[in-house]
């Protein structure tokens, strides 16, 4: 037996053997079935090789042996083309041409020449068998040696491009499995075919012996990229955390079936946060411009699925030092979203408990005293009325602490109407810094630094702000009085954007903006996590026992003018309260001489009282006839009020009515008479100072209120009823003149 025949009979073994083994196992499914042929075409040419060394002296077996050694060529190299294709695709990069292209129109080549082998003895044009002897080749197989070239050379190719780009060190050592496959009998064939000389051993066998084990030790033994990464995609597809891969760029690479099975199919290789903005832009607010890494930490509502509740965690994907990408993948939070709902109403729950057992201990306060001295009144007023005159003035300033009372609540409520003026934050600050050095305990200071380059002026309503600043000053001072310590008041500007506003108290419905702030710190002994919890808690106190609404007016009185609150404290270190309002654009002045208030005036004019309940029109209707005001002697309706309004000078119209509002009531009043001066009384309001509403010069005044008060709101009910009668008659190109 001569070695060539004994090198051919080892190969053949080897390359069966692996055959049988790709046959039998697993195999990724984008590389089949050309995975299998590209080991079963090996056995047709190492068979066909030893048949041509076996039958080297007979024609027609020698014939016969080519035949099947040329199959096994073409279809060997064809193989490793496709192969080498779609391990790439599998590598994340797939081939950009057409699929005819890249491989119908080389699989159709090979399909030809392999024909041509067939056929050859009937048209002898692509060799003539030569026993013991180089053939002599024809055209054809010149041609089909073209082809076979031109496909090995584009192998190369895309391996060596591939391999440069990748990133990746197992898709590198696969590209480099795949070349030393693609090249070892590649030049083994070369030799042989280009040798002067005849030679009648085919070393091609060997080289193709080696390329078929590596190709399985690359699939099957090397846990390399091309074996697993289908796996890989099995499981992030069957994972039920939505997820998505992105470039450094921002762009998409995979989103697995949960996501879009949420979402939908994000488009590929473009930036996911254009997709994502369109997708949740309906159901949230996202900035223009703004990248999906920018709001990691928000929890975003699922359109069109108010009930769900997502959050985004971003995971960099990092090579070689080098942050390459990012996985992001979506918890539902909804769970958590409907715990913290709950939680919140069980807290507002409590705190309606502690507000409800507040008002009623301080209100049976107030009705002990308002009983006993209208009963002591009632037995003292023939007999002694100076005593008497004691009691009831007892009864009124009972009242009007059961008015402050209901302010507070309004205000804890932040639905108080305030009376907004450009504030100077630097000078409210250093007002009360200077009233309260000398009430101070001596081991207190109080040092200012203030923002003196652009002074901070706020548009709110003065009173409250100073009132707000006066509590926490003094809530320091409490906190410092144990050891001696430091107030810090601290004036600035602020930018707040929508995140930020977010993180505060009363922050989440303003708006992004310009804002000024001022703050207050100490370094004393901080506040416990407890204690923050609840600080702003109605009746909720530090003190033996929490009698009043406390910070949770300061709170509402925040929020009543547009405001929000920080608080930062760390326990041992100190405690600092910011508190933000916004920002006054302009600073404008306006003053018009206010005519005579003399009640006189009001003589004999003609007034109406508009209000559901029997006692508090009672009061109303005493008041005006006291100041001279003529009223109807019974109960007026509003249809009866709208049909006499020619007749009438003032109208007093409760705002909530029942079955009418008293806006609406006030339009049908003033469309009968334009001239008619209209107070709007409402328990909603805040303050007792009127307010003229400047769309329809309608005034406003909350009850209870006094009889200066209501005196007060007249005089301006008169002033809009003479500002309206001006602009009517004003010609419509000259501006009034005031």
């Amino acid at each position: 037996m001569s070695v060539a025949i004994l090198v051919n009979i080892v190969c053949i073994a080897v390359i069966t053997a692996n055959a049988l083994f790709m046959l039998s196992r697993w195999a990724p499914q984008a590389l089949s079935p050309w995975l299998q042929f590209g080991v079963t075409a090996p056995f047709l040419f190492s068979v066909g090789n030893l048949g041509a060394n076996v039958y080297a002296g007979d024609a027609t077996g020698y014939a016969l042996s080519l035949s099947l050694l040329y199959s096994g060529l073409i279809w060997t190299v064809c193989s490793w083309w496709i192969i080498t294709a779609r391990l790439v695709g599998m590598q994340g990069h797939p081939l950009t041409l057409p699929r005819w292209l890249w491989r119908d129109i080389p699989v159709g080549l090979c399909l030809a020449g392999w024909l041509s082998a067939l056929t050859n003895p009937w048209h002898g044009l692509f060799l003539t068998p030569v026993p013991g002897f180089r053939s002599d080749y024809g055209v054809l197989w010149y041609a089909n040696g073209a082809v076979l070239w031109v496909l090995i050379g584009l192998v190369v190719a895309l391996v060596v491009h591939r391999h440069r780009r990748s990133p990746y060190a197992s898709d590198r050592a696969q590209l480099r499995l795949c070349a030393i496959s693609v090249t070892l009998p590649t030049l083994l064939n070369a030799t042989y075919t280009l040798l002067p000389t005849p030679v009648r051993f085919d070393p091609t066998v060997i080289g193709i012996a080696i390329s078929t084990s590596l190709l399985v030790l690359a699939v099957y033994r090397g846990q390399l990229h091309a074996a697993t990464t289908v796996r890989v995609q099995d499981w992030l597809d069957t994972n039920p955390l939505p997820g998505l891969l992105v470039d450094r760029h921002d762009r998409l690479l995979f989103a697995n079936r949960s996501f879009q099975a949420l979402l939908g199919n994000p488009p590929l290789h473009q930036p996911i946060s254009d997709w994502l903005r369109e997708v949740l832009g309906a159901a949230n607010e996202w900035p223009q411009g703004a990248r999906l890494e920018d709001m990691p930490n928000r929890v975003w509502q699922i359109d069109g699925r108010p009930d769900r509740w997502f959050e985004f965690e971003r995971r960099p994907v990092e090579h070689g030092g080098l942050v390459v990408g990012a996985a992001w993948i979506m918890h539902d939070e909804t769970r958590r979203v409907n715990m913290d709902a709950v939680l919140q109403s069980a807290r507002q729950v409590e705190s309606l408990g502690l507000i409800a057992g507040g008002v009623a201990h301080d209100f049976n306060n107030l009705l002990v005293s308002i009983m006993g001295n209208a009963e002591l009144g009632e037995l003292f007023a023939e007999k002694d009325p100076r005593r008497a005159r004691e009691y009831f003035t007892r009864i009124r300033k009972a009242g009007e602490q059961g008015a402050e009372l209901a302010r507070q609540l309004l205000t804890y409520a932040g639905k108080g109407q305030v009376s907004l003026s450009d504030v100077d934050i630097n000078e409210l600050l250093r007002t009360t810094a200077d009233l309260r050095r000398g009430s101070m305990a001596w081991n207190v200071s109080i040092a200012l630094a203030l923002d003196e380059t652009t002074p901070p002026h706020a548009l709110a309503d003065r009173s409250q702000v100073s009132q707000i600043l006066l509590n926490f000053v003094v809530n320091a001072e409490e906190a410092l009085r144990a050891e001696p310590g430091n107030i810090r008041l601290v004036s600035g500007h602020a930018r707040l954007e929508r995140d930020e506003l977010a993180e505060l108290l009363a922050g989440s419905e303003l708006e992004p903006g310009d804002y000024v702030f001022f703050r207050v710190e100490d370094n004393g002994p901080g506040i416990s996590q407890d204690t923050l919890a609840r600080m702003f808690d109605p009746f909720f106190s530090t003190k033996a026992v929490g009698r009043g609404l406390g910070l949770a007016t300061t709170l509402g009185a925040i929020r009543s003018n547009r405001g929000c609150l920080q608080v930062r404290s760390t326990p041992g270190q100190g405690t600092r309260f910011t508190i933000y309002l916004p920002r006054a654009m302009a600073r404008q002045q306006t003053t018009r001489d206010n005519p005579s208030t003399d009640l006189d005036v009001w003589q004999g004019k003609a007034a109406v009282v508009l209000d559901d309940n029997e006692a508090v029109r009672a009061v109303h209707r005493q008041m005006l006839e006291h100041l001279g005001f003529r009223l109807p002697a019974r109960y007026i309706t509003v249809d009866e009020a709208v049909t006499m309004a020619n007749r009438l000078d003032l109208a007093v119209v409760d705002q909530t009515m029942p079955g009418l509002p008293g806006e609406l009531a006030v339009q049908r009043l003033r469309a009968a008479n334009p001239h008619l001066a209209v107070i709007l009384a409402s328990g909603y309001a805040s303050g007792e100072s009127p307010t003229v509403s400047p769309t329809t010069s309608v005034v406003h005044l909350q009850k209870p209120f006094s009889l200066g008060s209501l005196v007060s709101a007249i005089t301006a009910a008169f002033i809009a009823a003479v500002d309206t009668d001006e602009a009517a008659i004003s010609p419509p190109d000259r501006p009034r003149n005031e």
